[in-house]
Parts: C-alpha cells; structure tokens; sequence
C-alpha cells in the first residue's frame, strides 16, 4: 500500500518494498505524528489493523501513557481503566 501511495520513494526504481515498511509506519505515525498525519494515516489503513499495530507496539508503553489515553479515546473509541488496559465505551 505504502508504495501506491508514494509515501515512500528511491531512486532506484525496482527496489522492493519489505512488507515489514507497513507497521513500522503506522507505529512511527502513532508515535510521533501530528494530527494531520494521524488522520491521514487513518485515511491510509483500516482502524482494526492500526490497533493491532497500537495493541503491538505501543499501548503497553508506561512511558506513552498520555499519547496511549488520547490515541484510544479519538482514534479507536476506547477508554483507559488504568494499568494500561483499554476498554470499548459502550
């Protein structure tokens, strides 16, 4: 998907994309990004995959505790019970 997006370009024209590029963008996106390139990012992917992607990766981060609360209250709609664990708002 990365590469039929032109998120990621090279010089050399056959060099192949790993499928590993994936993940690690949208974890480096979640991570990092701003607002724009949340929602963009959510444009891009489906919400179950980027929430694996967050489950993996950074939602048992204590040091990203706040960017983990605002990540699943606006982006997967979910609220925080404390100790890291996440719950559906029902």
């Amino acid at each position: 998907m990365i590469k039929s997006k032109g998120l990621f370009w090279s010089y050399e024209k056959s060099l192949s994309y790993a499928q590993e590029v994936d993940p690690l963008l949208a974890e480096m996106v979640l991570q990092y990004g701003s607002i724009e390139e949340l929602k963009a990012l959510f444009r891009l992917y489906d919400v179950s995959w980027l929430e694996q992607v967050w489950q993996r990766t950074l939602a048992r981060d204590s040091r990203l505790d706040s960017l983990n609360q605002f990540l699943s209250k606006f982006f997967f709609g979910m609220r925080w019970n404390g100790n890291r664990e996440y719950a559906r708002f029902t």
